[in-house]
C-alpha cells in the first residue's frame, strides 16, 4: 500500500456513500473509513490511553503514586467529593481504595493515568473533585494533583548524579 492511499481527506459531503463508505480523492471506496476530524481525534486519544491497559505500573510509578497520597494526606487540606468536604486523611483513603480498584483492573499504567482516573472526578457522579489548602482559593483536584506531581518529579531530577 502506498503513503497516498492512506492519507484521508478531509470530509466533503460530494464524497460521501451512505451506502459505500467514503469516496477518497483516488476515486476509490473506503469502506469504514473516518469521516471527520473530531472523531479521528477521538480514535487517537483512545489508542493512546489503551496503552495503558492491562499494563502493571513501573515502580516509579507506584513510588509516584504513593507520594501523591502521602502528600494529600499530610497536607490539612480540605477534598471536596459530591458536594461534601472531606479531611486529608479521608481523602487519601478514598483516593488509595479507587487506585487499588483501578489497578486490579489493570487500568492504570502512569501516574497521570491515576489523577485522571483516581483523582480528578466521581466515578459515581462525575462531578469534578476540589482541593482547598489552607486560606487558598478552591481548585480541582486534578491541577492540585499534577502541581504536586511536577514538584516530585522536580525533586527526582535534581537528585540524579550529574553527568558531563
Amino acid at each position: 500500500m502506498s503513503k497516498k492511499s492512506l492519507r484521508i481527506p478531509p470530509a466533503n459531503p460530494e464524497n460521501l456513500s451512505p451506502d459505500k463508505g467514503h469516496i477518497g480523492m483516488n476515486g476509490q471506496h473506503r469502506i469504514g473509513a473516518v469521516r471527520s476530524r473530531p472523531v479521528m481525534m477521538l480514535l487517537a486519544a483512545l489508542c493512546t490511553s489503551m496503552t495503558a491497559l492491562g499494563a502493571e505500573p513501573s515502580s516509579a510509578t507506584k513510588l509516584e503514586v504513593d507520594s501523591l497520597l502521602v502528600q494529600l494526606g499530610a497536607s490539612g487540606c480540605r477534598f471536596q467529593r459530591n458536594g461534601t468536604w472531606y479531611g486529608a486523611a479521608q481523602a487519601r483513603l478514598h483516593l488509595e481504595q479507587k487506585y487499588q480498584y483501578l489497578l486490579n483492573k489493570q487500568l492504570i499504567g502512569t501516574t497521570e493515568d491515576f489523577i485522571s482516573l483516581a483523582a480528578t472526578k466521581s466515578s459515581m457522579s462525575g462531578k469534578p473533585y476540589q482541593v482547598q489548602c489552607g486560606a487558598e482559593e478552591q481548585m480541582y483536584s486534578a491541577a492540585w494533583m499534577t502541581a504536586r506531581l511536577r514538584e516530585v518529579r522536580a525533586v527526582q531530577r535534581e537528585a540524579l548524579p550529574k553527568t558531563n
